[in-house]
């Protein structure tokens, strides 16, 4: 679980360095406001793509492009991480069940040669 935790934090960090960069990239080569630079930004990265804006330069299509192939690969490691998080906490808590039952059911069981003394004086 650790190893998944570690490995979602570092695409997460990465993310973000990918969504400033992008940001910063489009407000200085597409001259777009902050605010439209992270909107483009965030609609590309999440694969939804409205299509209201759109990088005009050759520069800025060949920097979407960078975007797109780095951007959308790390926001799918993102969601399949915590999926893969999500299914681990699921898998651990089945596991504690499970142990749970069989400990439970050892306890309740008690062999038939294991009698009671009052029983075995009762029975003579």
């Amino acid at each position: 679980m650790q190893a998944i935790i570690l490995r979602l934090k570092i695409l997460l960090a990465i993310l973000f360095v990918i969504m400033v960069v992008g940001t910063v990239g489009f407000v200085f080569i597409e001259k777009k406001s902050i605010v439209e630079a992270a909107y483009f930004i965030i609609v590309t990265l999440a694969t939804v793509g409205y299509g209201d804006i759109h990088p005009v330069t050759q520069m800025g299509r060949f920097f979407t492009i960078i975007l797109i192939v780095t951007g959308v690969g790390t926001f799918l490691g993102v969601i399949a991480n915590i999926k893969e998080m999500m299914l681990a906490k699921r898998e651990i808590e089945s596991r504690k069940n499970k142990l749970n039952m069989e400990s439970r059911s050892r306890r309740n069981v008690t062999p038939s040669s294991a009698k009671p003394k009052e029983q075995n004086a009762l029975a003579r």
